[in-house]
Order: C-alpha cells, then structure tokens, then sequence
C-alpha cells in the first residue's frame, strides 16, 4: 500500500497539483505520519483534514499542500533516494525492515506531525460529533474517571 500511496503522491506532483489527498492506508496513525513526514521530501506538507471525505467514513481523507519548492524538493529526494517508488529506501526513514521507521534526526518531526493527526482525526471521531449525546455529568467521554480525578 505505501508503494501505491507514493506513486500516487509522486503522480499529483509531476501534474502540479496544489493539493493531495491521502488517507491512512497504514497500520498505525505513527506510521501515517512518517508517511506524511515523507511526502513533505518530495515537496508536500500536511495540511490537516482534507473537505473531501465520505460524510460518516471512519477514515477521512488528509491534505497535503505543495509548497513553493515542491520540484526542487521532489529532485533532490529522488536523486538520492533513486529506489524509493520500488520498495528502497525512504527519505528521513530507516534502510529495510518496515520502511517507515524514522532516522533519529526525523523522529521529533514524525512526532510532531503524529499529534497533529490525531488532533485532526480526534476532531473527525464519532466521539468529537456534536450529534453524540453528551457525557454524564462528572465523567469525561473516554474515562470512567470522575472530573476530580482527573490531572
């Protein structure tokens, strides 16, 4: 899946689309965001949660904008990671294994871009809704800890 997520990507650039639509193909939210860490190399940054989803989905689509420099960006990742669309190495990510695992100098932006996801998402959940009916007095939506407990 992440072949086809990249060459997906790499097709929206090479068209110069201002924005690419992503959803989590992934199998953690922590390896969507490597992903997302990845498209920003090759010239695409996370943008939050993207308008086009199908209302109700459980898994929403998420934005990247092109930036400015997106074709400069897209050279370099390719000039240097020539095997990344085969299955090779991934810019910022660790050689073999699961191709996602952040290098150490990528890991603290990898985990910046995870918590924004998942704010993002949270804001998507069934449980953000405003149609949800709201919590019982003194308890929190995902605890069974009353408020006072609560840190």
């Amino acid at each position: 899946m992440l072949k086809a997520q990249l060459a997906a990507l790499l097709r929206d650039s090479s068209q110069g689309l201002d924005r690419h639509n992503a959803r989590n193909l992934q199998r953690s939210w922590r390896n969507f965001a490597a992903f997302a860490y990845v498209a920003e190399q090759y010239g695409y940054r996370y943008d939050g949660l993207s308008p086009l989803f199908p209302k109700g989905s459980p898994n929403p689509y998420f934005a990247l904008r092109r930036l400015p420099d997106a074709s400069e960006r897209a050279a370099w990742s390719g000039q240097h990671y020539p095997t990344a669309t085969e299955g090779g190495q991934l810019p910022g990510m660790r050689p073999g294994g699961s191709r996602l695992r952040p290098l150490a100098e990528a890991r603290q932006d990898v985990d910046l871009l995870h918590a924004r996801i998942m704010v993002d998402y949270s804001r998507h959940s069934p449980a953000a809704r405003p149609d949800r009916p709201p919590c019982p007095p003194g308890r929190h939506a995902h605890s069974s800890v009353p408020d006072r407990l609560q840190l």
